[in-house]
Formats: structure tokens, C-alpha cells, sequence
């Protein structure tokens, strides 16, 4: 049995051994860290590589190519989530 996602993609957690088992991994400072959004692990979708899970997330709310183009170039995963209508 897998992970089920819990509050947000914030946790995951599953039954194990007759209990829950939750780990946490809001920051990616946090010990499961490299399951968050934030980590600097990336991803490749469509051909194109996004340094962050965020990045790739944040790009998906644009339609226009150089909105996207600016995020995925952002420097950060709070730098991606600011670019607003004008890159």
C-alpha cells in the first residue's frame, strides 16, 4: 500500500504495523525535506527542466510561454511564486 497525501501535499501518511506513520515535509529544511515542493530536486515535464517541483507548479498558472519561461529561469522557488502577470 502506498502513501496517502494529506493536508495540502504537506504529509503524507500511511498504516503501518497497526498505526499511522506521518512524516511532515513542509520546508525543505524539514527531516523529509526532499518530498517538499521546495527542494532543489528537479523535474523534467514536457521536454523542459524546472529546477524545483514549485517552479513547475508556479509555471502551470500561465498560458503565455514567456510568463512561464520567466519562472522556470527564476532564480528560486520564492522568486518563481512572485512572477505575476508581467515577467
Amino acid at each position: 500500500m502506498g502513501w496517502t497525501s494529506l493536508a495540502l501535499g504537506l504529509c503524507w501518511q500511511r498504516y503501518i504495523a497497526g498505526k499511522f506513520v506521518t512524516i511532515y515535509f513542509y520546508t525543505k529544511l524539514d527531516k523529509y525535506g526532499d518530498f517538499s515542493n521546495f527542494s532543489k530536486h528537479g523535474v523534467e515535464m514536457d521536454g523542459v527542466w524546472f529546477i524545483t517541483v514549485e517552479h513547475y507548479f508556479q509555471a502551470q498558472k500561465f498560458e503565455n510561454n514567456d510568463h512561464r519561461e520567466a519562472i522556470r529561469n527564476s532564480y528560486n522557488s520564492k522568486q518563481a511564486a512572485g512572477v505575476r502577470s508581467k515577467p
